[in-house]
């Protein structure tokens, strides 16, 4: 915020002097009559301007080599300022920098004045409103990293407040769409395997998959299940294939690992993951004899963003191809799949929002998911 004084003989000649320094979003303060030494009548006018760009806070500063000024300027001390270091002789020589260089200058500027202003000014008009959506971001989850570049980008390129809150949204949107996959086309002989950490939803998320494959789209399939420590992982596995009349495989059935002529879309399901890196060793090893073309890093919304980071990162040696976000039906708080999938460096492939073998796994929709996490609400709702 910059406040200032300005003098003339009239109120018409010392508000053209506002307008010319502050623009046209100034704000009188206050008017008073003066009176110079030589007895002549004239006017002050007190203005203020709430959010200067940094070519206008230059301007209005006084010069320090500057003495004996009329105006009188309060520019308040900002919280986030920094000590920096005195420009070298080669920055103060003007000779060095060409008009498109100071340009560049002043719009860098300009977006860390609105970004201070933005974090750190309690009374700017945008202030929060922005505030509220980093912080419903937050509570969704998403990472804080992430969220300073989101807002960034959006200060940069967004100068009206009232616009501010569909500019996040959209900004969001496009981010999520980046991190999206498109549909696969599944066909025979594609081999899709799931990984997961406990509780995930591999297990179910293949019962889905396998019933849309036989029932929508009347393809053969095989399950097969890695998971020899879980009690009743066989039954279920067997319980799927009861259902959808598919084949249940051994994994050292010739038939998993050579291909036929009547070839299957063969699905994986593998134990539940835990931090050893000697059961992660091992299972990629047993993994390779399928060669499995699609890798699945099954995930679920309830998990904490930081526990899907760490997860994501210690089972690179699996190669995973794509992520898998079950769960979305219980919370919406579906911001860590963000960090998930930047940390993992591939895109989201299927969600679910239903238990077991209801509902179906589907490509999540870009736009639903930025509404829902910024709790924008939904069409339809």
């Amino acid at each position: 915020m910059i406040i200032k004084s300005f003098t003339a003989d009239s109120v018409a000649a010392a508000l053209k002097k506002v307008r010319g320094e502050l623009g046209g979003d100034a704000v009188v303060l206050k008017t008073r009559q003066l009176f110079d030494q030589g007895g002549r009548n004239r006017i002050e006018i007190t203005a203020c301007l709430d959010k200067p760009t940094a070519d206008q806070a230059c301007t209005t500063v006084p010069d320090r080599l500057t003495e004996g000024t009329q105006d009188r300027v309060s520019v308040p001390v900002s919280r986030f300022n920094a000590e920096l270091p005195g420009p070298s002789p080669e920055d103060t020589n003007t000779d060095n920098l060409g008009s498109g260089k100071l340009v560049e200058i002043g719009q860098k500027l300009d977006l860390l004045l609105r970004m201070n202003r933005a974090v750190g000014d309690p009374v700017g008009h945008y202030n929060e409103p922005l505030r509220k959506l980093c912080q419903v971001m937050r509570d969704a989850d998403v990472d804080e990293q992430f969220i300073d570049t989101l807002v960034a980008r959006v200060l940069e390129t967004c100068s009206n407040d009232e616009m501010l809150a569909s500019e996040v949204e959209k900004e969001l949107r496009s981010e999520l769409s980046s991190l999206v996959s498109r549909k696969i086309e599944f066909k025979a002989g594609d081999r899709l395997l799931f990984i997961g950490p406990p509780g995930s939803g591999k297990t179910s998320v293949m019962g889905k998959l396998a019933a849309e494959f036989v029932i929508g789209a009347g393809d053969k399939v095989r399950l097969v299940s890695l998971d020899t420590g879980k009690v009743g992982a066989l039954d279920e596995i067997h319980g799927y294939a009861e259902l959808l009349g598919a084949d249940v495989a051994e994994p050292d059935q010739w038939y998993v690992r050579e291909e036929s002529k009547d070839q299957a879309i063969i699905l994986i399901d593998s134990p539940a993951l835990s931090p050893n890196e000697k059961v992660i060793r091992e299972l990629a090893e047993q993994v390779e004899r399928f060669n499995p073309n699609y890798r699945f890093i099954t995930l679920s919304c309830l998990t904490r963003s930081a526990d899907m980071v760490e997860f994501v990162q210690r089972i690179k040696p699996l190669a995973p191809t794509h992520l898998i976000l079950t769960m979305l039906d219980l919370t919406e708080r579906w911001g860590g799949i963000i960090a998930a999938c930047r940390a993992a460096g591939r895109q989201l492939a299927l969600v679910t929002e239903a238990p077991s073998g209801k509902g179906t796994a589907h490509v999540p929709d870009p736009a639903l998911m930025a509404r829902k996490i910024l709790k924008m609400g939904t069409d339809g709702e």
